[in-house]
């Protein structure tokens, strides 16, 4: 996924899956995506920036959960979502990469702050989740939710992203099953994708 960000008030957003993954497991990974990136601003969260990263994530998932409106997707993007205009500034690159305990969310060797990653990840759930139903975008706010509990407890430096990540997907669906609701089956999906969830290191 290629997040473009132009001036803090317009994003682009470009998905591109791997050869054969969509369309069958294209609603886990629109979960999954804008999750991973939001874990990875708090990862790399700097002490000054690490308070403005968390109450910008905590919006996010509020406006997530927010009924659908004409002003949904400019509400969660905290931008307009445009066509792309070539690179942004900062350009923001998040892939996933195989391994033996679940997807790992990598930027390669780009060094982004972490509040161009909470913006990035701000666009990246407006453009994976419009359209969803109620409950796949719940699902979504909740894992952020999770994210941020995580984060406030655990040692990023004692513990990768991946099991952050692997937590915030377990976390929302628990908590829509506490709530009697039925947990998606793309969220279900995210979640087996995670086969290890490691207690939490430094909480």
């Amino acid at each position: 996924m290629t997040i473009d960000l132009y001036g803090g008030s317009h994003a682009a957003v470009e998905i591109e899956p791997a050869p054969g993954r969509w369309p069958e497991h294209e609603g886990a990974d629109r979960i999954s995506l804008p999750v991973a990136l939001a874990g990875l601003a708090l990862a790399r969260a700097e002490a000054a920036a690490a308070s403005r990263v968390r109450a910008r994530l905590m919006a996010l998932g509020l406006a997530i959960a927010a009924e659908p409106g004409d002003g949904w997707t400019r509400a969660v993007a905290g931008a307009t979502l445009v066509p792309g205009e070539g690179p942004g500034d900062p350009r923001i690159v998040v892939q996933t990469v195989r391994s033996a305990v679940g997807p790992v969310p990598t930027l390669g060797r780009a060094l982004p702050s972490s509040l161009a990653l909470s913006a990035a990840s701000a666009a990246a759930a407006a453009a994976c989740l419009e359209g969803r139903d109620h409950n796949a975008r719940l699902g979504a706010a909740l894992a952020v939710e999770g994210l941020l509990g995580w984060y406030r407890l655990a040692d990023p430096n004692l513990q990768p992203p991946q099991q952050a990540l692997a937590y915030a997907l377990h976390y929302a669906a628990a908590r829509l099953e506490e709530a009697g609701r039925g947990v998606p089956a793309d969220l279900a999906e995210a979640v087996a994708a995670h086969r290890q969830l490691s207690p939490m290191a430094g909480g």
